[in-house]
């Protein structure tokens, strides 16, 4: 099975996730972990969620806030038991499993939102894993 394949039976395995848990999350990462001077334009953009946040997304990398996003070589520190909000930046955000969204976001851009605004992972399509926490 191909990696594409096999995202999207997890994706299949997911849940849909409402839009007021999906806002609560997405503006927790962007409020908590985005860099001060940055954080309207990805709360705003986070927020409508269209074609031009799928076309941006590989630039969040650069706007995270380092006193709270450490670069990982895994993210084997983040509870594996826990579920969260993934977004791929393209389709709806969903709840997933920990391990599931590890997977998910290998080499794809992605929030994986564990605790809002106090735990997540940034994906990137480059295959960096950033773990933000407060």
């Amino acid at each position: 099975m191909s990696a594409n394949d096999r995202y999207y039976v997890l994706w299949d395995r997911s849940e849909p996730c409402d839009r007021p848990l999906a806002d609560e999350h997405l503006k927790g990462f962007a409020n908590s972990f985005v860099q001060k001077n940055r954080r309207a334009r990805w709360r705003q953009l986070l927020d409508k969620r269209g074609k031009k946040l799928f076309a941006e997304s590989h630039s969040l990398e650069r706007a995270l806030d380092q006193a709270y996003c450490q670069k990982v070589d895994g993210v084997d520190r983040l509870d594996l038991g826990a579920q969260g909000v993934y977004y791929d930046f393209l389709d709806e955000p969903r709840l997933v499993k920990s391990k599931d969204a590890v997977e998910m976001g290998v080499d794809r851009d992605a929030v994986f939102s564990v605790v809002a605004g106090r735990k997540a992972v940034l994906f990137s399509h480059e295959g960096r894993a950033w773990l933000c926490q407060k």
